[in-house]
């Protein structure tokens, strides 16, 4: 049944892209009728089933922002849904020339407590931060952090453990040098994150690194799953065993 209504639900949303705010076509048609008719709760179960993946999406052809062009209903029912705002849309130096602030602020809105999922990149260009200032007092929400660093930026955000207190799953990526001091990662200058590495339960790391970061694994004592993706050659590090 719930797979009946998924598909009902999927076949409006198309035809609302090709004929916006004019779907269903008739009041008595049996897809307003099976549609309209069902609880809010289920409704927006659907609507979870909706999205196009993981990370949410800046195009009003996808779910959610296009659910809240649908009709009244629908739009009360997608912004009263905290899950459906949760994945935000990875957040790269093109989003923000397409000027996508807006769109940004509303899926951190809606998304109240949610546990977030959070992908952004730091190219070079400090003009890629002006996003920054509108995520952090969000990061404290992210279950989910993914960070790419593209070249040196040129900017020294300050996170500490209290910006990532339900971080569970992180991945990071680099394009420069890394080195560990006093049990923090040092990423050409990007001074001063503090990943709370006990915590994590999945980690994935690819970029240029030194035994010295290898050496920050040992501290991942509660890790389940862990993908290593390294370009240049270290030497090999001796066994670590955890005790629980």
């Amino acid at each position: 049944m719930l797979e009946t209504l998924r598909f009902m639900a999927v076949n409006a949303l198309r035809r609302c892209q090709k004929e916006p705010l004019e779907l269903p076509v008739h009041p008595s048609s049996p897809a307003r009728c099976a549609v309209s008719n069902l609880l809010p709760e289920i409704l927006k179960e659907i609507f979870l089933h909706c999205l196009p993946g993981k990370w949410g999406s800046f195009s009003s052809h996808d779910a959610p922002l296009l659910l809240i062009k649908v009709c009244r209903s629908w739009r009360k029912a997608a912004l009263s849904t905290p899950l459906l705002w949760s994945g935000l849309p990875p957040l790269r130096k093109e989003a923000l020339r397409d000027g996508h602030l807006q769109l940004l602020k509303l899926y951190l809105k809606n998304s109240a407590r949610a546990a977030l999922s959070i992908a952004f990149e730091l190219p070079r260009d400090p003009d890629s931060a002006h996003f920054l200032p509108l995520i952090t007092p969000y990061l404290s929400q992210s279950q989910y952090l993914v960070l790419h660093f593209d070249g040196t930026p040129n900017l020294e955000p300050r996170f500490t453990h209290s910006h990532f207190s339900l971080l569970k799953n992180l991945e990071l990526s680099c394009n420069t040098m890394t080195q560990v001091s006093q049990g923090q990662l040092t990423i050409m200058g990007l001074e001063g994150i503090k990943f709370p590495w006990t915590q994590l339960t999945q980690l994935t790391i690819e970029f240029h690194t030194t035994i010295e970061t290898l050496m920050l694994l040992r501290n991942c004592n509660s890790l389940e799953t862990l993908h290593l993706r390294i370009s240049s050659y270290v030497e090999p590090i001796e066994p670590s065993v955890h005790q629980r």
